[in-house]
């Protein structure tokens, strides 16, 4: 049976469990070959190749639900997160009562930070079960929403169920710090790293926790721990958050530079990039770094922020304002957005009347 990666953000360990469909189907001698082989390379990890002949057998018997379940699968494992969406749409389309797809649109949802659905869709999964592990993926995605006390509930509900649940453990103390609980916090994070020591995202939340109770110490060393066990990208990004937040701008830049060299491609590393570029007042480089991360993730409204605030900053108000709109696109909830626009608008007409009375002269 394959099974979906172990998937960690900085903060919040994120993973679940899926599964291809096992449903029997009469299909096409010629699409039985393609599904086959797309089979044959999924399991030797040769994703590329598995996705082209998952999409074959498709073309070739459009009904084929095991190929359909199966392309989504590996567009996941490449994070192709919309393509996976898509295809999983048209499945559910044919399959409405398929728990199995529910679950695997809800993590495609979730990694996409549409986190509404995602929960929506996870909860279609649960009709005729809710397993701990189900529970642990939408109590992530309350918490990621800002749902906490259903989080909780979520997360309590899978550890009675898993007392030994390191994700949901680490996942109970990630929510409960940001409810400023720290303390109650770390009881769960040790717990988790009880279980499973060398548990990356639990050693990141710990010390990120830490930092916020300023045990910088003790921080630190969890942070090289991380590092150790092979978090050092998700560990050095953590840790130039504390260090960006602690007024240390220099020491974050360091570490976003070691993490660009780990992940280039990652749009977290470029969105930290600019903040801590903003830090420094540097809002021309920040509006770069923002576009950069943008170009790796255009659905990213953090990204639009911090790139309207950029331009506030470089006096460009008009593209600020379309940034910040966007950004209400995005998250009609963004309430910094929000705040924001009446700000530039009367920074906007003070420029303009200050043009003008120029212009008098």
């Amino acid at each position: 049976m394959r099974k979906l990666l172990l998937i960690c953000t900085a903060f919040i360990p994120f993973g679940l469990l899926a599964q291809p469909r096992d449903a029997e189907g009469s299909y096409s001698l010629e699409a039985e070959n393609f599904y086959q082989q797309a089979t044959q390379a999924h399991d030797a990890g040769d994703l590329e190749t598995a996705a082209a002949f998952y999409a074959e057998s498709i073309w070739a018997d459009s009904t084929h639900l095991k190929a359909l379940y199966n392309l989504a699968l590996v567009q996941y494992e490449m994070g192709q997160y919309g393509k996976a969406e898509l295809t999983l749409e048209k499945l559910l389309k044919a399959t409405p009562w398929d728990t199995d797809a529910y679950e695997l649109y809800g993590l495609a949802l979730y990694q996409r930070g549409q986190y509404d659905r995602a929960i929506a869709s996870f909860s279609a999964a649960m009709k005729t079960s809710a397993p701990a592990r189900l529970l642990t993926d939408r109590g992530l995605a309350f918490s990621a929403s800002g749902q906490y006390r259903a989080a909780l509930l979520d997360f309590d509900d899978a550890l009675r169920m898993e007392p030994d649940n390191v994700i949901a453990c680490s996942a109970k103390g990630a929510t409960l710090s940001k409810l400023g609980q720290y303390r109650l916090a770390m009881d769960w994070f040790d717990q988790a790293l009880a279980l499973q020591p060398n548990d990356v995202p639990s050693l990141i939340n710990r010390a990120t926790a830490r930092y916020e109770m300023g045990e910088t110490a003790q921080a630190e060393n969890d942070f090289n721990l991380a590092i150790g066990y092979g978090g050092e990208s998700e560990a050095y990004l953590a840790r130039a958050r504390c260090r960006l937040v602690g007024g240390q701008p220099e020491a974050a830049l360091q570490d976003v530079k070691k993490a660009m060299r780990l992940d280039a491609s990652n749009p977290e590393v470029y969105y930290l990039l600019g903040e801590t570029e903003m830090a420094k007042g540097e809002a021309a480089a920040a509006i770069e770094s923002f576009t950069i991360a943008l170009d790796f993730n255009p659905s990213c409204p953090d990204c639009y922020f911090g790139r309207g605030k950029a331009k506030v900053q470089n006096r460009q108000f008009y593209e600020a304002i379309n940034d910040l709109y966007r950004v209400l696109e995005l998250d009609p909830l963004h309430q910094e957005a929000k705040a924001m626009l009446p700000e530039i608008y009367g920074l906007l007409d003070t420029e303009n009347m200050q043009w003008m009375a120029g212009k008098e002269r």
